[in-house]
């Protein structure tokens, strides 16, 4: 669940944010255990990269569709520092109960 201090913007029925990193763990942690439950592997990895440790080399945007406090739907995007024109996309998930729902193309 999401802290109270997260911005009413972004918390609640189905509302999206964009997040850049760094990322707050109140945040980053809900997230990473989101994707962790979905998938059944360990997501530790990008802890460091969601805390800011990589801005130097490249830049992470994080697309995320809550409900209730909850992440439901997410999109990562890596776009190299160096070649702009090279990215990549990760942590491309929606809950099981939510899948269906057009939260993907939102």
């Amino acid at each position: 669940m999401l802290p109270d201090s997260f911005p009413s913007a972004i918390a609640g029925d189905h509302r999206g944010s964009m997040l850049e990193v760094p990322i707050a763990a109140e945040v980053r942690e809900p997230l990473i255990a989101f994707w962790e439950a979905l998938f059944g592997v360990s997501f530790a990895e990008i802890r460091p990269i969601m805390c800011g440790d990589e801005r130097s080399v490249q830049k992470d945007l994080f697309w995320c569709i809550w409900n209730d406090n909850l992440p439901q739907s997410t999109c990562h995007l890596t776009i190299d520092g160096r070649q702009p024109i090279l990215g990549g996309l990760g942590e491309v998930a929606t809950a099981v109960d939510s899948r269906g729902r057009g939260l993907a193309g939102c």
